[in-house]
């Protein structure tokens, strides 16, 4: 007797003789060897912005989004999986790091980028406009998720960080990056 299947992922497989189902959880290197599987993208293939958007009250602390943009520019489709690691670079002056290490916060999502289709995450920074010693960082080095190698980004000019890494009270982590979501 014959049963119909219906396979719902990569990696699925019946063995000769119709009794046995052997699964098996593709990794992703794999992965883009099948045929019409997207791999991740690559950073050569990965053109990047950097939009600074405006300063928010959020119980009485302030923030600032930046969003980056991350758009295909190569020919095939290409995935983008979960949160960018996002390290801040700049001075080290007083007590600030000369790197400082974004928390990722959210659930990761996986996109997948056709050839010229875009992608963003934001990086939400909490900023202390009357702050006698803020940290002001230089660049962003963003590594995406399976990608070998980084983009190297400027942060924007005039925006002034803490250093923190201690959750706020009703306001959650200070400094973090969300996962990257389909759209510019």
């Amino acid at each position: 007797m014959r049963v119909p299947v219906l396979a719902m992922a990569v990696g699925i497989a019946f063995a000769a003789g119709g009794s046995g189902l052997v699964l098996h959880n593709a990794s992703a290197a794999e992965a883009s060897t099948v045929p019409g599987a997207a791999g991740t993208c690559a950073v050569a293939d990965v053109a990047a912005d950097v939009q600074e958007g405006d300063m928010y009250d959020e119980n009485g602390e302030f923030f600032e989004k930046v969003r980056l943009t991350f758009t295909n520019t190569s020919a095939a489709a290409c995935v983008i999986d979960g949160h960018p690691s996002v390290v801040l670079t700049g001075p080290a002056t007083g007590s600030w790091r000369e790197s400082f290490r974004l928390p990722e916060t959210g659930a990761p999502a996986r996109v997948t980028l056709a050839a010229g289709e875009s992608a963003h995450a934001s990086v939400r920074v909490r900023v202390l406009p009357e702050a006698p010693s803020p940290w002001q960082p230089e660049q962003m080095r963003v590594r995406l998720t399976g990608a070998a190698g980084h983009l190297m980004l400027q942060w924007p000019a005039g925006l002034a960080i803490q250093q923190d890494t201690y959750a706020l009270p009703g306001a959650g982590l200070p400094n973090s990056v969300e996962s990257v979501v389909a759209g510019a």
